[in-house]
């Protein structure tokens, strides 16, 4: 529901007296925070409170004997470049490459080709520090932006130049700033957690970190387009993206495709998760 100082003049009750508990609690523990210019830090906060709600159903689910751990324990393959050389995976590496046909979670017939589609990352090494929360979301950024273009060459047939030109295009738009939104969504879910007796995990820091990636790639694309809209100059201190020498109104297509960035994370993130739907809904939204 939107903050009592919300430009927003309407207001829904709830059907699920569960779902209106996490969204008070996401609520209760943004307070005391300043939210009144933008909607984004608002919607960082609803999604974490989708995905702390998915984690009980999920959990739920494999109370009741779910098959999925099976599964996923069956599929979990090796990387790209392991399985040319012929090597087994040692646990570390994150891609799991779900086969066809659909009757496999996350799997969509349509758009599980070429061979190796799709990858979903479930493992998270990497230890995620709260103690340092800028530093530790962002490499989950570089992260993200890292596996996104190790796709595009195999699943995606991309040539070398347009991968620089994409690899490129992420690194100036997505990273820098002050992040407020992403870093948002991860100590909401935090707190909602704690909130409910339970201490996030690593693997819960870092989904909800590229949660919060969701969530800041949706806005690097908002203001790639807003920028050319404005006629804007600078962005961050540096020129706009779309100013740049050979770049002009290819920004067009770039913005376009750092949106689709958005759900290409959610998918391989989320994508096995039975609340994936919940997610892609609330970003369309």
């Amino acid at each position: 529901q939107p903050f009592p100082d919300s430009d927003s003049s309407s207001s829904s009750s709830s059907s699920s007296s569960s779902s209106a508990a996490l969204r008070g609690s996401a609520l209760a523990s943004l307070e005391g925070l300043t939210v009144r210019s933008s909607r984004l830090p608002l919607a960082s906060a609803t999604a974490a409170c989708a995905l702390a709600a998915g984690f009980a159903a999920a959990a739920a689910a494999a109370r009741r004997g779910s098959n999925r751990r099976s599964w996923r324990s069956a599929t979990r393959s090796v990387t790209v470049a392991e399985r040319g050389a012929g090597v087994a995976g040692d646990g570390a590496k994150t891609p799991v490459e779900a086969p066809c046909p659909a009757t496999m979670p996350g799997v969509n017939p349509a758009a599980c080709w070429p061979a190796g589609k799709p990858r979903f990352t479930t493992e998270y090494p990497e230890v995620y520090d709260l103690a340092d929360p800028k530093a530790s979301f962002e490499r989950v950024g570089k992260i993200l932006l890292k596996e996104m273009e190790e796709e595009l060459p195999d699943l995606y047939e991309m040539p070398t130049k347009e991968i620089e030109w994409v690899a490129r295009s992420l690194d100036y738009n997505t990273l820098g700033g002050k992040m407020n939104r992403g870093l948002i969504c991860v100590q909401t879910g935090v707190e909602l957690m704690k909130s409910q007796g339970k201490e996030p995990t690593n693997r819960d820091l870092h989904r909800f970190a590229v949660l919060g990636w969701a969530v800041e790639l949706l806005q690097a694309c908002m203001l790639m387009a807003d920028d050319m809209m404005d006629g804007s100059l600078t962005r961050r201190g540096a020129p706009c993206w779309y100013r740049l020498p050979n770049v002009g109104l290819l920004a067009t297509n770039d913005f376009l495709m750092v949106e689709m960035f958005v759900y290409k994370v959610l998918k391989r993130h989320f994508g096995q998760e039975p609340y994936f739907v919940w997610l892609v809904d609330l970003f369309l939204e």
